[in-house]
Formats: C-alpha cells, sequence, structure tokens
C-alpha cells in the first residue's frame, strides 16, 4: 500500500509540474512598449541574426525545413534555404524535440529571424521575432524602411520534387507524415 501511495505521488508531481518543466521561456517585452522601445528592440534582435527573410515553407520533415525565401533584410541566401527544425537523434531510433524550437508548418508563410554561425547552422527560435507572416505586417515595414531588402543570390534555382519513396513529405503540399521512431530526412 505505501509503494502506491509513494507512486501516486510520483505521478501526481510529475502531471502537475510537467508543463514548467517543459515549457520554454521567453523574456518578454513591456505590454505596450512605446514607439521608441520597440525600435530600439527591432535594431537589437535584427543585429543579433544571422539572417532575416521572408518565406513559403514548401518541405519539412523531422529534422529540417526548407523555405523558399520571397524577401531578404540580412544574409546572404539562395532562393531556397535549408534550416534544421532542431530535433536530436537519439542514437536508439528515437529523436528529441525542444518547445523552444520554432514549429514550421508545410504551405505557410513566416518572417524568420534566423540565428547561428553559419548558413549550414542557422536555425529558428520561439523567443526570437520569427512568427507568420499575416501577424508581422507592421515589422515588414519597419524592415522596409530602416533596412531596404537585399538582392538574393539567385544561383541555386529551384530543384524539382523528390520522388524518392523513403521521403517524410510531399513537397508538392501533400500530406507531411512524422515517423517518431524513424524519421526520413530531407535531402
Amino acid at each position: 500500500m505505501k509503494r502506491i501511495v509513494e507512486a501516486s505521488f510520483v505521478v501526481i508531481f510529475l502531471f502537475i509540474t510537467a508543463d514548467i518543466v517543459q515549457g520554454c521561456v521567453c523574456f518578454q517585452l513591456p505590454e505596450k512598449p512605446t514607439p521608441e522601445q520597440a525600435r530600439a528592440m527591432l535594431i537589437k534582435d535584427y543585429d543579433k541574426a544571422f539572417a532575416v527573410f521572408s518565406g513559403e515553407v514548401v518541405a519539412l520533415d523531422t529534422f529540417k525545413v526548407k523555405l523558399k525565401v520571397d524577401k531578404l533584410w540580412k544574409g546572404d541566401l539562395e532562393v531556397e534555404v535549408i534550416m534544421p527544425t532542431g530535433a536530436k537523434e537519439n542514437g536508439d531510433g528515437t529523436y528529441t524535440i525542444s518547445s523552444c524550437d520554432f514549429n514550421f508548418k508545410l504551405g505557410e508563410k513566416y518572417l524568420v529571424y534566423a540565428h547561428g554561425a553559419s548558413r549550414e547552422e542557422m536555425r529558428a527560435h520561439e523567443c526570437t521575432r520569427t512568427r507568420l507572416l499575416k501577424y508581422a505586417e507592421q515589422e515588414l515595414r519597419d524592415l522596409d524602411e530602416v533596412w531596404p531588402p537585399k538582392q538574393m543570390n539567385r544561383s541555386n534555382k529551384e530543384a524539382p520534387p523528390s520522388t524518392k519513396s523513403n521521403k517524410s513529405l510531399d513537397a508538392s503540399g501533400g500530406s507531411v507524415f512524422l515517423n517518431l521512431i524513424r524519421p526520413a530526412t530531407l535531402d
């Protein structure tokens, strides 16, 4: 009986604290920042980012997201960008994800503040200004005003969708299947 009570206590404790343990904690701006505060934060976040661009998610799997870049404010990017999602292989056929990694959706358009030391390492984080494009209208105007969009490197032409059968995604807009045991990877 004592073991049942102890086990019940552990389960209840884990249930109550699960949201606290698993949640991503981000620094919050004041609820209604002044225009000066908002501009200062935009400049700070822009300066910290490796690349700032808008684009549509055209392919997605467990480990990588591919975006077709529409507009570029910072960085030296191709027409298509592939970034890691943040998922990590555990070596036993499973993987780990973090609630702090940005959760992209296939077919959606985003304003992306990518961080990292190189194009190969850049990724998006929940605690950045990365968000759906439809919620970034004012920020897009501010970016255009402060940093006019750059010309992108168009040397990397769009590749046709892959026809390999082991893919976890359909780049033409079809369904996405994420296998939690042995996820496929995006080439």
